[in-house]
């Protein structure tokens, strides 16, 4: 089932780019898997699972609606890595992809000048 908050903004467009998703408690690995101006649908190859708490043993979710994240990958034709600011806007199945993902959108980097 696809969630609920899946909305496409802007012309999305397929790719299949390697791509690590980091939070302040982690990162996860996967691949982008389509891209806009506005955002990506992020398919992990890793959990997305974190370290169980001592005191509960509740295992967080490495990456969950609201967090602010950084999101690296480098393009097919390229010889640097991208990395871009993103909030982390839904989890769950992209109705397009089938797959299990994130929904990103990109954000404007506060420290960037321009």
């Amino acid at each position: 089932m696809a969630h609920k908050y899946e909305k496409r903004t802007g012309t999305r467009h397929d790719v299949s780019w390697n791509a690590e998703c980091g939070v302040a408690h982690g990162f996860a690995m996967g691949l982008i898997r389509d891209i806009s101006s506005r955002g990506m649908f992020f398919q992990p190859v890793t959990e997305l699972l974190g370290t169980p708490t001592w005191e509960t043993g509740d295992v967080p979710l490495l990456l969950r609606p609201g967090d602010k994240i950084s999101v690296s990958y480098t393009l097919e034709r390229s010889q640097g890595e991208v990395t871009v600011p993103a909030t982390v806007k839904w989890v769950g199945t992209s109705k397009k992809h089938g797959e299990y993902g994130v929904g990103l959108e990109l954000t404007r980097d506060d420290n960037d000048d321009s």
